[in-house]
């Protein structure tokens, strides 16, 4: 072999052995970072690598990296990621979109972001730190293969449609840190059997629990301290059979249990601190056949019966001050009501498609004339009346 030859042999393995080394896999080449504490360690804001399997860093640049950022990696298709021990910060939808199934994360985490696994549709298994006080807005919803979750004793709140759409979602215990469900926390969770409200718990969020149609028991905890259930909150949970409002409960919102077709029993709880029956707060609860409203209850508000077509009994409380529009309408198997003698005003069609077999007892009011002018609002044309749309018997019992 002559020298010539010799040396184009060298400098092809030079070659060679350049691109070798420019192929030499840097992490530092598959992220975006930004500075967090003042440069001291580092957040993930971005993630440009082709890999479906991904082993977070803890280090890049010879630093640490301590936070994930906001969408960091959102819709990568990601099968499988870890997150190393050191990370304290996910931001608002940082995992969103992506096909891993299961994940745990370290210790140091303290607050599950918005959106942070958002539509992560294969996600069967999710462990959650110790330390995690709040569960935020969407954080896994529409996870729809996930099928349980066990929430930390640490979680005083469990934020807006944390859980919306997690279909497969058959169980999940609430802890007694827990005082707030946001709104639609669990809507459309349509495998959810029952659950326990804890005692701590104070506001229920609108729609929290809205089409749950599977859910068959609600239990609030011995010593419940609820005071408000937002609108919708149990809308549409149509195998839900009984429930026990507890005594602290002032504000039952409009639609709460709306179209909770199983609904056969409700039940006030001793002591009762409630004042008004929402709109709609009971529309086409078409299994409900009894209610005993306690004392206390002002106002019943538009369509708060209406269509509780199985409803046979009902028993006002004598605190009763006002009847609203379409209250009582198409409650056709209700044979007879007793309007007490401290309601002022009942607003028009409160009635509406009452037959002639049915009867309103009116106490407080020794004629037609009475009632008309003490319920019919000023300005009103006679038209606009009480007992417009019904047929029903009415009964005077007594006053002026």
């Amino acid at each position: 072999m002559n020298k010539k030859t010799v040396l184009c042999a060298l400098a092809l393995v030079l070659v060679f052995a350049s691109c070798a080394q420019k192929q030499k896999y840097e992490p530092e080449n598959d992220f975006r970072v930004s500075p967090l504490d003042g440069g001291k360690s580092l957040e993930i804001t971005g993630y440009t690598g082709k890999k479906q399997s991904v082993d977070i860093p803890s280090r890049l640049y010879k630093k640490p990296v301590a936070g994930i950022g906001e969408g960091a990696f959102a819709e990568k298709e990601l099968i499988s990621v870890t997150i190393p021990k050191n990370i304290t910060v996910i931001r608002d939808g940082a995992f969103a979109d992506n096909l891993f199934f299961s994940i745990t994360l370290p210790k140091g985490i303290t607050e599950i972001s918005d959106g942070a696994f958002l539509n992560c549709k294969n996600l069967t298994n999710i462990t959650l730190p110790a330390g995690v006080t709040s569960i935020g807005s969407g954080a896994f919803g529409n996870c729809t293969s996930l099928t349980s979750i066990k929430i930390p004793a640490s979680v005083t709140e469990i934020g807006d449609a944390a859980f919306a759409g997690c279909i497969s979602l058959t169980s999940i215990t609430i802890p007694a840190s827990v005082t707030e469900i946001g709104d639609a926390a669990f809507a459309g969770c349509t495998s959810l059997t029952s659950i326990i409200i804890p005692a701590g718990v104070m506001s229920i969020g609108n729609g929290a629990f809205g089409e749950c149609t599977s859910l068959a028991s609600v239990t609030f905890a011995e010593g419940s301290q609820l005071v408000s259930i937002g609108q919708s909150a149990f809308e549409g949970c149509t195998s839900l059979t009984e429930i026990t409002i507890p005594a602290g409960v002032t504000e039952i919102g409009g639609g709460a249990f709306e179209d909770c077709t199983g609904l056969a029993s409700v039940i006030f709880a001793e002591g009762s601190q409630l004042v008004s029956i929402g709109q709609s707060t009971f529309k086409s609860c078409t299994s409900l056949t009894g209610i005993t409203l306690p004392e206390g209850i002002t106002k019943i508000s538009e369509s708060a019966f209406q269509g509780c077509t199985g409803l046979t009994n009902i028993t006002l409380p004598s605190s009763l001050t006002s009847i609203g529009e379409s209250a009582f309408s198409n409650c056709t198997s209700l044979t007879n009501i007793t309007i007490p003698a401290s309601v002022t005003e009942v607003t028009r069609r409160a009635f509406n498609g009452w037959t002639a077999s049915q009867t309103i007892n009116v106490q407080g009011h020794a004629n037609q004339a009475s009632a008309d002018r003490a319920w019919n609002r000023e300005g009103y044309w006679s038209w606009l009346i009480w007992r417009e749309g019904s047929n029903a018997k009415i009964v005077y019992q007594g006053g002026n």
